[in-house]
Parts: structure tokens; sequence; C-alpha cells
């Protein structure tokens, strides 16, 4: 006798909105800044809401080893990080079926 699947049919995933950000951000960097960074960035979601609207708001931290690579991520006016968004938002929604904003912030992790 075959198994039950143990998801439902319209259920993509078993990773939470935050676990996906995660990982699709991860892909947006690798694929981005391939030559330029190590593929190992911290990251930590430090807040989503959600509103009364349904839209989704993530705020996101990268955490990068050197001012260096802060600079790579953020571009020298700012642009790339808000390219970096914008796709991400993009994705996100079509992932999520909802409006998402995507804040990013990159830090400099401290050495201890």
């Amino acid at each position: 006798k075959a198994e039950e699947w143990p998801f439902k049919s319209e259920k993509i995933t078993n990773l939470s909105l935050e676990e996906r950000v995660v990982e699709i951000m991860r892909e947006k960097l690798f694929h981005r800044f391939h030559d330029e960074l190590p593929y190992q960035i911290d990251q930590q979601i430090e807040q989503v809401i959600e509103g009364e609207d349904g839209s989704v708001l993530i705020r996101h931290i990268l955490i990068v080893k050197t001012t260096g690579q802060k600079r790579i991520i953020e571009g020298k006016t700012g642009l790339k990080i808000l390219a970096l968004e914008k796709t991400m938002s993009e994705e996100l929604e079509n992932i999520v079926g909802c409006p998402v904003t995507l804040k990013l912030h990159v830090s400099v992790k401290t050495q201890n």
C-alpha cells in the first residue's frame, strides 16, 4: 500500500518564510557577487511584520567579515543593495502570494 503524502498538494515546502528568505538571499548573493564575496555570509532576520492589508515587511541583516565586503554589497552609492532588495521582494511576492517589502542592512562582524 502506498504511503500517504505528508503535505497538502498546494504546499511547496515545509520551510518557514524566514528560512526561505535566508536560502533565497544566499542564492542571490552567490550569483551576484560570486567572484567578490566568500560563500559564507551570516544572515539574521531581525523582524517580520504582517500588515493588516496582507503585506509583509521583512528586516534582514547580512553580516560580513570586512568593511570591504560591506561596500561590495551596498555599492558605491547604495544602488546595489537597493537592487537586491527589489529583486528579493519581487521573488518573495511570487512565492508567498502577497506584497513583500524587504529592508536589508549590512553589518560587519565584530572581532572578539
